[in-house]
């Protein structure tokens, strides 16, 4: 597939997907770097979808330890916002590489829906992560492959209704996430076009009502290889 044809299947996703409503969370499309030496250093910039752009670093200490920093930030209404950093393992076979990471992340979220009511607040996540993929394939430089998330999520958010008989709420019930998520990018040795994409297995059964997270999230970005 042509880096034309990729942008546009994209586009037509994040139109697809920035329609919907706030949320108190989205999945995290974090950059896999799949770093693969010492001094290997990479960032990426992505547009993402519903409504955010992001920021990621990654960078190899040593030969396979290595670091994360991931900032994603809300650019229309609604406040959605993320920030984590990371530490973890690297192991170079070939032509892939696996990588596990563990780390800490803070959000924050909300929605206001007309006069009805509104919610807002925020959530701390520690997580474990996995990576697996293949780089530098072809003439192309493709990168491809995966990633699972699991992460324990700890949200704080306080509810208001408009009408004076809905008491305000408070919603700090703990639980567990998955999230899966595939990658592809292509492009030249040290700069490559890519898109990402990520759903997040969250127990909303006890949420209250009209509260709401985003299962699905799309990016298309940029990463500089240094």
């Amino acid at each position: 597939m042509s880096i034309k044809k990729l942008t546009i299947v994209t586009l037509m996703l994040t139109a697809l997907t920035t329609a919907g409503c706030g949320s108190v969370y989205k999945p995290q499309l974090a950059h896999v770097p799949l770093i693969d030496h010492r001094g290997d250093i990479r960032v990426s910039a992505a547009a993402e979808a519903p409504r955010n752009a992001s920021l990621s670093v990654s960078a190899g200490l040593t030969d396979h330890i290595a670091l994360q920093y991931h900032l994603g930030t809300t650019y229309l209404t609604h406040s959605l916002e993320y920030t984590h950093f990371a530490g973890g393992l690297y192991f170079p076979m070939g032509q892939s590489v696996l990588e596990t990471y563990v780390g800490y992340g803070l959000g924050e979220g909300g929605m206001t829906k007309a006069d009805d009511f509104d919610y807002k607040g925020g959530y701390r996540l520690p997580f474990v992560q996995v990576n697996y993929g293949w780089k530098n394939l072809t003439k192309l430089h493709i990168d491809v492959g995966g990633a699972l998330k699991v992460g324990y999520w700890m949200p704080e958010y306080r509810i208001s209704y408009s009408d004076p008989g809905m008491q305000r709420m408070e919603y700090y019930t703990n639980g567990w996430l998955l999230e899966p998520q595939v990658f592809f990018r292509m492009g030249w040795e040290r700069v490559k076009f890519g898109v990402q994409v990520g759903t997040t297995l969250l127990d909303d059964s006890r949420f209250p009502q009209r509260m709401s997270y985003h299962r699905m999230s799309y990016s298309i970005g940029t990463t500089i290889y240094f």
